[in-house]
């Protein structure tokens, strides 16, 4: 008796390990493990000082930087230059060619680094020290952008250039592609009713959104025209930054579509888990988030699985070797239109049916699931066979 309850334990949990991890398959869409910190890493907020440096300013930004960026994706660390000189930071200080202190810089998890700098107007030191730190985490743009990200099912952000005619190029574009989007949300892994929605930096509040530019690489000196983000999730950024020829309705729906694909459509993690801009993201704005999705990414069982899902990856590559672009995942397809690519043209439009069917679709899961799969079944068949036999045989013996 007791053996045969050890040999229905055996097939009970051999069958929960088969099917379980097939039950993951679309369950999740990318926009929502975007809502986790899985794969995130923290910004770092240096605050070099030296040993004649004001112990007023030094223990004012301790107590000030813990508050501020308590619920931010930013970490903060005061460095003595003559204490700590064999600190790696110290490089960014070098590299950047500051000469006085104390001074703020603000590093990234790709080792970029931009100086914060103190306001001119404020005269107390607490003030000034608090709306510094302030600066890295919150502005005008990134608080619409939180408010926005979780209401929308994205973010194409807008960064206006000089040319007016440009912007409003880059802006008829963008609207175009969320209404094409929009066409099929019914068609997606899962149906919703909310759309991206467009937020513009106007040419004037660039200065404003300093740090926010900064995060998303970019650089003024370089480019004067338009430029469009797609953010998601926990203001993530999704693929590359777009800019001159690249802002076409195309490459800008086809980032949107993959914040609307499922989290195993085959795409490399990187895709799936992109940068995030340094941003406070409250407890009330989590709360709200478990009302929108129905359930809590930050429920530690949620998470684990989200995570187990993006372990089974796929390296992305084309033939050279290269890691391949998000731009050339066109999903969906595009008929040529005025101010689009040639290469655009040869895309072809595929019908709801069709979408609906690419996103299902067993091809889009990891070769290696369906490999451990067949091999399962196999087990499970042979299993059931040796414990015919055994139960036969003890019969026999009986």
């Amino acid at each position: 008796m007791i053996r045969r309850r050890l040999i229905l334990t055996v097939i009970v949990l051999l069958l929960n390990w088969i099917f379980l991890p097939a039950g993951f398959a679309c369950k999740y869409t990318i926009r929502e493990i975007g809502f986790t910190d899985i794969g995130s890493q923290p910004y770092m907020l240096y605050f070099f000082v030296q040993s004649n440096t004001s112990e007023e300013i030094v223990s004012t930004f301790r107590k000030v930087a813990y508050p501020v960026l308590m619920e931010t994706n930013v970490r903060s660390e005061i460095i003595n230059v003559d204490e700590q000189k064999g600190h790696p930071a110290i490089n960014h200080l070098h590299q950047l060619n500051t000469g006085s202190f104390p001074v703020a810089i603000l590093v990234s998890s790709e080792g970029r680094s931009i100086v914060v700098p103190f306001p001119e107007t404020v005269k107390s030191t607490k003030e000034a020290v608090w709306s510094m730190t302030e600066s890295v985490v919150n502005s005008r743009i990134r608080g619409k952008i939180v408010k926005n990200i979780v209401r929308s099912y994205s973010i194409v952000l807008l960064i206006e250039g000089e040319d007016v005619s440009e912007n409003r190029i880059a802006r008829n574009r963008a609207e175009q592609a969320i209404k094409e989007i929009s066409g099929f949300v019914e068609s997606m892994p899962k149906p919703t009713d909310i759309i991206p929605e467009i937020i513009i930096i106007p040419y004037e509040s660039i200065p404003d959104e300093n740090i926010l530019l900064w995060s998303l690489g970019f650089d003024r000196t370089i480019n004067n025209g338009p430029e469009i983000a797609v953010l998601y999730g926990r203001g993530r950024i999704m693929g590359p930054v777009l800019k001159n020829e690249q802002i076409t309705k195309t490459n800008i729906f086809n980032l949107l579509s993959i914040v609307y694909a499922d989290c195993e459509c085959g795409l490399d993690r990187r895709w799936k888990l992109g940068t995030m801009i340094p941003f406070r993201w409250e407890t009330k704005i989590q709360g709200e988030l478990v009302k929108q999705l129905g359930f809590d990414v930050e429920n530690p069982m949620i998470k684990s699985e989200m995570s187990q899902i993006l372990s089974i990856d796929v390296l992305a590559t084309t033939r050279d070797g290269k890691l391949s672009n998000p731009l050339d995942y066109n999903l969906f397809g595009y008929d040529n239109e005025a101010g689009e690519s040639v290469d655009e043209a040869d895309s072809q439009q595929l019908s709801s049916a069709q979408i609906q069917n690419l996103y299902s679709s067993s091809k889009t899961r990891p070769l290696i699931k369906i490999v451990l799969f067949g091999v399962s079944i196999l087990v499970l068949i042979i299993l059931a066979i040796s414990i015919y036999i055994l139960l036969k045989a003890n019969k026999r013996a009986s």
